[in-house]
């Protein structure tokens, strides 16, 4: 059944929130409700309403645990587990939980193994306390990542560097891209040694300028939070998060602006 309703959508989405919760509570996994999701968690009690996409955040050692129980794309409950290791054509930095049987709209999704409606799945790593140099190893990262995606991925580009950068690497033998977002992933963990508190996520949206750095006690311990009814995990301090991220996150957007990202009509 095709249908772009937001509420048959974020009805659909909760249930894979509550599977996800279930499978972490099980193997001890430590995530936390990220970006908007939590935005919606606070603000709204729920889903922001017009807000058609789910992020969940976890410590890179809970986030590579889960890679473990998914390495094969399976989890349970009808769910997979989406990275470039488990669909050759799926080129992000981060996971998705994608629903089987299903179809959600996304650039490049035809090309792709797991097509289904999805929970963006963000990994948080370490970053120097120094803010200067946090800042310039979040840029660096950005770097190696925008190398690692055009090897891998049919970018038209849309200025004349990135249209000789895509022509340049698409050239390179296709197993150049796997090793170059490997390396992107080992300096993105470098620092998770290291005896520091500020924490970042590397692979938020690439094409943004902003970086964001948060204290270990904003993030951790997380704590419950009443999403639609139902009990899910937030950050230790959501209004420090928030902040950080949005401003004065209370204050509803301008109209125009309360729009949905979807690209067509999904498929349940």
């Amino acid at each position: 059944m095709e249908s772009d309703s937001i509420e048959l959508l974020h009805s659909i989405q909760l249930d894979m929130l509550v599977k996800f919760d279930k499978i972490c509570e099980e193997n001890g996994l430590t995530y936390f409700l990220d970006s908007g999701t939590a935005l919606g968690a606070v603000r709204h009690h729920g889903f922001i309403p017009w807000d058609d996409d789910v992020d969940v955040g976890m410590p890179r050692e809970d986030y590579n645990r889960l890679l473990e129980l998914g390495s094969n794309g399976c989890l349970q409950d009808n769910l997979f587990l989406q990275t470039y290791k488990t669909d050759s054509a799926y080129p992000w930095p981060f996971a998705k939980v994608r629903l089987g049987d299903t179809f959600f709209p996304d650039f490049g999704v035809e090309k792709m193994k797991y097509k289904g409606i999805y929970i963006d799945i963000f990994p948080y790593d370490k970053v120097p306390s120094n803010t200067k140099r946090a800042v310039w190893c979040i840029k660096v990262s950005r770097l190696f990542w925008f190398i690692s995606i055009f090897s891998r991925r049919d970018y038209p580009g849309s200025n004349f560097f990135s249209k000789i950068l895509t022509a340049v690497l698409h050239v390179m033998p296709k197993g150049i891209g796997v090793m170059l977002h490997r390396f992107y992933e080992r300096y993105c963990i470098k620092f998770n040694s290291k005896d520091t508190e500020v924490y970042t996520c590397y692979s938020w949206n690439m094409s943004q300028y902003h970086t964001y750095l948060f204290e270990e006690s904003e993030l951790f311990p997380t704590k419950k939070v009443s999403f639609e009814g139902k009990s899910l995990c937030i950050v230790n301090n959501p209004d420090a998060y928030l902040t950080k991220m949005y401003g004065d996150y209370l204050v509803l957007p301008p109209e125009e602006k309360r729009k949905s990202h979807l690209k067509g009509a999904f498929v349940v």
